[in-house]
């Protein structure tokens, strides 16, 4: 499934709701300008986890939509939302009418409201890094980690429990996702060199991408080959950088360790 399929269930799920004119063409530019790949890798783990490709494109919608409501509220916060006029007032009412437009399709995709509260619950806890990073320069570890567990661990963890809930992964859903999710984090910090990895001492950092590793290493054993192919990147791309900073001895300990906590019985 294609992210142009998800963005045009969301547009579809926009148009028809009760807008103001105005109102769905931000919601429109706010869906055009924050794709990711996070949505399509959604809809194919559903699928090779047994459900229903109805069922799987309507929950990767809807986690789609509350993904671009995280993005246009962490582009207002970093005064980088220059696809919507006036910024800050328009930005707010668009990731808000995003996120409940998104609460509204995973409503619609069948799963249970309990479910939903909670995992509503858990993404607002992983977004309440948020207001630690925007009053933060320079990062230490443990401000670091909060960062990469609020938007990776926590986050992926929740989406992971929408999109396989009712399969037979449901129980370790939380599990890999934290997994997955801290992996992502990291890498994607660390190729767009934000201050959340750039600010740390160098051994700092190095502590930082051994620690992702070993959080990596969680996600093993599921038997679904897209999980295991995007692990594999991103512990390719962790290990690159920890080699940059400690060494090759270094990095071939800390791919034997990953290698032995991925084949470790689960």
């Amino acid at each position: 499934m294609s992210l142009a399929a998800i963005q045009a269930e969301a547009r579809d799920i926009a148009t028809q709701a009760l807008l103001e004119p105005s109102a769905v063409r931000d919601v429109l530019t706010a869906l055009a300008e924050n794709g990711t790949d996070t949505p399509p890798f959604l809809f194919t783990l559903g699928r090779e986890a047994g459900l229903d490709p109805r069922v799987a494109l309507a929950r990767a919608t809807g986690v789609h939509l509350n993904i671009v409501a995280l993005q246009v509220m962490d582009d207002v916060a970093d005064g980088d939302c220059d696809y919507l006029t006036p910024a800050a007032g328009a930005g707010t009412a668009t990731q808000y009418m995003l996120q409940n437009l998104g609460y509204a399709a995973l409503l619609d995709a069948g799963l249970p409201p309990e479910l939903l509260r909670t995992l509503a619950l858990e993404l607002a806890g992983g977004a309440s890094a948020q207001s630690l990073e925007v009053r933060t320069r320079v990062f230490d570890p443990a401000s670091a980690r909060v960062m990469t567990e609020g938007f990776g661990g926590r986050h992926y963890a929740a989406y992971f429990r929408l999109m396989l809930h009712g399969t037979r992964l449901e129980a370790r859903a939380a599990e890999l996702g934290r997994a997955l999710g801290i992996g992502v984090a990291v890498s994607s910090d660390i190729r767009s060199h934000d201050a959340r990895v750039m600010t740390l001492l160098p051994e700092e950092r190095a502590e930082l991408i051994a620690w992702a590793l070993a959080e990596t290493a969680q996600g093993s054993g599921t038997s679904l080959r897209t999980l295991d192919a995007l692990l594999g990147r991103i512990d390719t791309h962790l290990l690159g950088a920890f080699a940059l900073l400690t060494g090759p001895g270094d990095a071939e300990t800390a791919t034997a360790d990953s290698n032995g906590a991925r084949n470790a019985p689960t």
